[in-house]
């Protein structure tokens, strides 16, 4: 399992790699990376049940990259885990959160606590529609494919374990018991992070994202 092969830095992009192999260069073609250094690369290795990287919706969306989409709308053989939030407006905090402190990841054994922040309504909401867009494009781009749908809230934080173990029979991998390696970040109420919620609040109130 690779990790982020098209994210924007090129350092992340060879940590996402976890051993040495090609890195995709900017400007690239996305297609023909995934096809010779991803899946090729290890197509005759009889040791391993699957290959697969993960992918946000706004990557490799720049001239040459966004070929690897099509790419993978065109092989329709490849299984796909959807990974999504529950809760947009939650999903836009911690990333708030997570650019203002540096801090994007957080082990299970370190608990750590940021002061409330304000939150900018017009950024929020262009994020929300955003990801509401690109979550209905990719719905449609990848009907044809065999699709796992995985909410990060009713799934991975509710039983892990059993979302893992879904998982792995939707890949048809042998299972295994995997540990839980990170933890949410914002665990404290919404309410409670953002110094302006009643005024993020009423921004949300005639859309598609309004707070219940």
């Amino acid at each position: 399992m690779y990790g982020e092969v098209f994210q924007d830095e090129l350092d992340a992009r060879r940590e996402g790699l976890g051993f040495p192999n090609e890195v995709f260069e900017t400007g690239s073609d996305g297609a023909s990376y995934l096809s010779n250094n991803i899946y090729e690369e290890c197509a005759g290795d009889d040791e391993l049940f699957a290959i697969g990287f993960k992918l946000f919706y706004m990557q490799a969306r720049e001239p040459g990259a966004r070929t690897a989409w099509r790419y993978l709308m065109h092989h329709r053989n490849l299984r796909i885990v959807h990974l999504t939030r529950d809760n947009l407006l939650e999903a836009f905090v911690s990333f708030v959160e997570a650019r203002a402190s540096g801090r994007w990841l957080s082990e299970v054994d370190k608990l750590l606590r940021g002061a409330p922040m304000h939150v900018d309504t017009d950024e929020c909401l262009a994020f929300l529609d955003q990801i509401y867009s690109y979550r209905g494009w990719a719905n449609q781009a990848f009907c044809q494919h065999q699709v796992f749908e995985l909410s990060y809230e009713r799934h991975l934080i509710a039983d892990f374990g059993s979302a893992m173990t879904q998982v792995q029979k939707f890949l048809g991998v042998p299972p295994l018991r995997l540990p839980v390696l990170l933890r949410k970040q914002g665990t404290a109420p919404i309410e409670t992070r953002v110094i302006n919620f009643d005024e993020v609040r009423r921004a949300l109130r005639h859309t598609i994202h309004a707070i219940k």
